[in-house]
């Protein structure tokens, strides 16, 4: 067992019949292996096998006459690992794939075995070395003649075919695909190590599609993969992910190897969204909400680059019209808003409040490409039917109005109407305020009260429940006041002024009309004010004031209103004096004195 213990480069007097005995263990163990009659994990796998091999491939021999038998071991090593490979019944065995990775000369303390004898007794294994080169060929490089053998006699056990064959195997079974991720780890590594030596027909041929199949292997990763990924552990996605990048770019130089992988994480990101564990759902959604930060800022910083004669900004990988057919196409809104039939399809329980929230950049994404389809926004109305979520509902609606179509506008009309209760919150008139504003256009074209305002304005009166309470009413001319400041053509003003003082007219809820047209006229500048240009403000209070009181007679109408008022009281007191009597005066009579008292 001495040779267990051997560094790199030791003497090792082995003889003939000692290895000829372990290949006859091998076989053994590989048969009984293949029946089913011994399962992986025995001594013979875990310990002896990477012990000889590793023996094997990092010694000298006292006697260099046994070499040709070490390189029939190793062929027949290959035979085993490759049958393994092939057979798609049972996983291979992590101690089979390490023996894999030495044969390949991924492992660098191994590599010593052929960088030695590519140099050395080269003569003594010519029948080994000597394989025709379809696969790998080492060119000008003969340090590397007896790894290219031993490779291209793999090629001829069809080794990297059933590579890809056993990569691109899904699974009918809930365990999750035929080759797992480790093994899909060793098999890119070795792939991507050997690249330099790939002869131009066998690239041509195997690299096709090679890449394809392992990020499809990828996007099925079973969520009893994912759960296995811990925070602490390399991530063994990234780790394939990093190497196949590299491999693609050197022997693909005809693609954009970035391009691909940034496409393949816009699909990777669909796939943890749809898995059951939060922490990735929510990575899924990040993910997708950087890439749209990325692609926004670049499109909105481009045109001041260029104006400043700045050099260009990078541009993203990914185009925004691209990003946009990929959500549109894979329904991610809708996976991601809970569309019941979105949900059975992709067979996912549900989706969750914290995914929601996030949704906002996506939906404003789509919406700014004029690709946000009215399928997702039903969706968003039918998640808002549920109160638990109906507040962040909709905060996501209020920042989604200002990008929606005329159409859509029309439609969100009808549903706000249809979900609002009858007495407004405070939530439903932010609701309404941000409708309002994104509808003004469209309320311009009307010129009635509409789109919200007229929501906004029965509220304010009471609506059907008489008199609203204080802070509603507080709440809702903060939203009147803030609609007369972000409206550039006055609309909201004018419609609103008309329809309180038409109120003030037919004495009806004189007193929240005037606060109403006291609060609008507050929110405009002085006639001293000037815009951030220097220019004085286009409305001023005392413009506005001036032209309703040449239109409506504002003044002259309150004036009346104060003495309708006014005469009404007196009446009311005339009444109450009618019908109780005046009362008698006790006490102090008439300034001077006691009033005298009764005659007796």
């Amino acid at each position: 067992t001495g040779w267990r213990k051997r560094t790199v480069g030791g003497i090792w007097a082995v003889s003939e019949e000692e290895i000829a005995s372990f290949k006859e263990k091998l076989r053994v163990a590989h048969d009984a292996r293949s029946s089913g009659q011994e399962q992986g994990g025995s001594r013979f796998w875990v310990v002896d096998l990477p012990h000889f091999v590793e023996a094997c491939m990092t010694s000298q021999y006292e006697d260099p006459s046994v070499l040709p038998i070490v390189m029939d071991f190793l062929r027949y090593l290959m035979d085993v690992v490759v049958d393994n490979i092939g057979n798609t019944q049972r996983p291979v065995m992590p101690e089979i794939l390490q023996q894999f990775h030495r044969l390949c000369g991924v492992d660098q303390h191994c590599a010593y075995f052929y960088d030695r004898y590519s140099k050395g007794h080269i003569d003594s294994i010519a029948e080994y070395v000597d394989e025709p080169q379809d696969y790998l060929a080492f060119r000008q490089n003969t340090g590397v003649r007896v790894l290219v053998g031993m490779m291209n006699y793999m090629g001829r056990l069809r080794g990297f075919e059933l590579i890809a064959s056993r990569i691109g195997l899904g699974s009918d079974g809930p365990s999750g695909p035929v080759c797992s991720l480790t093994e899909v780890d060793y098999y890119v590594r070795t792939i991507s190590y050997l690249r330099t030596l790939y002869t131009k027909p066998f690239l041509k041929s195997y690299f096709k599609t090679f890449h394809e199949v392992v990020l499809d292997r990828l996007i099925s990763v079973s969520d009893d993969e994912l759960k296995s990924i811990s925070p602490s552990s390399n991530d063994a996605i990234e780790t394939i992910v990093h190497q196949l990048e590299i491999l693609v770019n050197d022997v693909r130089p005809d693609l954009n190897s970035e391009e691909i992988i940034e496409k393949f994480k816009m699909r990777m990101a669909k796939r943890l969204i749809i898995c059951p564990l939060l922490n990735y759902r929510i990575k899924g959604v990040s993910h997708i909400n950087d890439m749209i930060s990325v692609v926004s800022n670049y499109e909105s910083n481009k045109t001041n680059y260029m104006n400043l004669g700045r050099s260009s900004l990078p541009r993203p990988l990914l185009s925004g019209d691209w990003i946009a057919e990929f959500l549109t196409t894979e329904r991610v809104p809708e996976l991601v808003l809970g569309d019941p039939e979105v949900l059975k399809e992709l067979k996912v329980a549900d989706t969750h409040i914290e995914l929601m929230k996030r949704s906002t950049d996506m939906l404003l994404f789509l919406a700014s490409q004029g690709k946000l389809s009215s399928t997702v926004l039903d969706t968003l109305w039918k998640a808002a039917e549920q109160p638990s979520q109906q507040r962040s509902v909709f905060a996501i609606l209020v920042s989604v109005m200002p990008r929606l179509t005329a159409e859509q506008l029309d439609d969100v009309d009808e549903k706000v109407r249809a979900l609002l209760p009858s007495e407004l919150q405070d939530v439903h008139i932010d609701l309404v305020r941000e409708f309002t504003e994104a509808s003004l256009g469209r309320i311009r074209e009307r010129q009635t009260l509409s789109f919200g305002l007229d929501l906004l304005w029965q509220t304010l009166h009471g609506g059907s429940t008489g008199a609203a309470a204080d802070s509603t009413t507080d709440h809702v001319l903060d939203a009147i006041c803030d609609l007369t400041e972000r409206d550039p053509n006055f609309v909201v003003l004018s419609l609103l002024s008309t329809a309180a003082i038409q109120n003030i007219r037919n004495r009806t809820s004189v007193t929240l009309s005037i606060k109403a047209l006291h609060r609008m006229i507050g929110c405009l500048p002085t006639s001293r004010s000037t815009t951030t240009r220097g220019r004085p403000a286009s409305k001023s209070r005392e413009r506005v004031l001036l032209e309703l009181h040449n239109e409506h007679k504002l003044l002259q109408l309150c004036i009346d209103e104060f003495k309708a008022i006014h005469e009404k009281d007196a009446s009311k007191k005339e009444e109450r004096r009618g019908l109780f009597g005046t009362k008698p005066r006790f006490g102090r009579g008439r300034k001077g004195g006691a009033s005298p008292p009764p005659a007796a």
